[in-house]
């Protein structure tokens, strides 16, 4: 009986198997399913920045600018930075003459950049808190004052209260003077802050370098890290 009983669940296995090969074998004329993994693929990757996180207390520096004269004059070491109030402040700058050739190939403009950075701005202020008005360079060899340089802001950064915001200055208005390559010049910068009251601010001396052909090049910036406390 036991014998029997193999035989017989045997042949039911195999006939099991064998309709398990017919069912796929008739099968056979589907087309397979097309993977989708191609479509997936040639969506476009889209960056979503983190969401811009501000300041939103109110900082000591701020109550104290209302006793702030009209006018400060403030004087930066070789490291560009000043504290002030709790205001923490640093700035650095590029001078260059161009002598590229072109429409006004005659004329020979001077150009600046200005990179400022300052902590902590809360969210109300940023972007007219602190702005740079305009710039003078003094020339020590020739020992005068070149023409003022209006500027504008090109572009900014906020994170935290942290704020740096740079600064180019206003082609509209051409100089050319008579510099010699690599000469020092002493900037003397204005800057503007709260309530319209003006900070000159002196810097070190910076280098001017000519310019005689365009190559594509990164802006070095020297205050990425100095980021939030």
């Amino acid at each position: 009986m036991m014998t029997r009983m193999t035989n017989r669940t045997c042949r039911l296995l195999a006939a099991l198997a064998a309709g398990l090969v017919v069912s796929s074998c008739s099968g056979g004329d589907k087309k397979p399913e097309v993977s989708k993994k191609g479509d997936v693929d040639s969506k476009p990757t889209v960056y979503v920045p983190k969401p811009t996180q501000h300041y939103e207390g109110t900082p000591y520096w701020l109550v104290q600018s209302k006793t702030w004269p009209s006018l400060m004059e403030w004087t930066l070491g070789p490291e560009g930075e000043r504290s002030h109030d709790s205001l923490s402040l640093r700035l650095s700058g590029t001078v260059v003459q161009s002598f590229v050739s072109g429409p006004k190939g005659k004329d020979h403009p001077i150009m600046c950049w200005f990179e400022l950075t300052v902590r902590p701005i809360p969210k109300q202020l940023v972007g007219y808190a602190f702005n740079i008005d305009s710039v003078i360079f003094h020339d020590p060899i020739k020992k005068k004052f070149l023409p003022r340089l209006p500027m504008l802001s090109s572009e900014r950064h906020t994170e935290l209260g942290v704020v740096r915001t740079r600064f180019a200055n206003n082609m509209a208005f051409i100089h050319s003077p008579d510099l010699d390559e690599n000469q020092p010049l002493d900037p003397i910068i204005y800057l503007t802050s709260v309530d319209k009251k003006t900070i000159k601010i002196t810097m070190p001396p910076l280098n001017v370098s000519f310019i005689k052909e365009i190559e594509p090049q990164e802006i070095p910036t020297d205050s990425l890290k100095w980021g939030p406390s």
